[in-house]
């Protein structure tokens, strides 16, 4: 530079700060473990909401008619089983929601027979952009310190 110029240097305080975020980042379960516990909530809100951000495709006349006879009438809800099996597990570089659920891939994507008759993917494992937002926010503040 010529002229003149003005030089910033790291100073202590912030050497240390990012000595430890640096280790924080080592192991994320504590934030992870906070992102499962919201993204649980958003998955029961998609059931609750029969899929969003856009609904589900309607259920088959069958499947219908079945439903009515058993006096269930919220789509993926038979006995409960498939809504209440989503869990999560915040690893130390990782979250991971899904379900022990044979049947929960093919509700998911739509792929494969299940039953009679050929499936149609409702995808229950479905994040708004908010949640994942919440999500990375919580990683922020852990690996900062705040």
């Amino acid at each position: 530079m010529s002229g003149y110029s003005v030089t910033l240097h790291k100073d202590k305080a912030f050497q240390r700060a990012m000595r430890r975020a640096g280790a924080r980042m080592g192991d994320l379960t504590v934030p992870f473990k906070e992102g499962g516990a919201h993204m649980l909530a958003s998955v029961a809100e998609n059931f609750r909401r029969e899929g969003r951000p856009e609904k589900w495709a309607p259920l088959a006349p069958e499947t219908l008619a079945e439903k009515q006879k058993r006096k269930h009438d919220k789509i993926l809800v038979r006995s409960g089983g498939l809504k209440s099996s989503v869990t999560f597990k915040a690893l130390r570089d990782a979250l991971q929601i899904g379900t022990n659920k044979v049947y929960g891939r093919i509700q998911q994507l739509g792929r494969g027979r299940l039953g009679r008759g050929p499936r149609v993917g409702r995808p229950y494992l479905m994040f708004q952009e908010e949640d994942v937002e919440l999500v990375k926010d919580a990683l922020m503040n852990y690996v900062l310190g705040g």
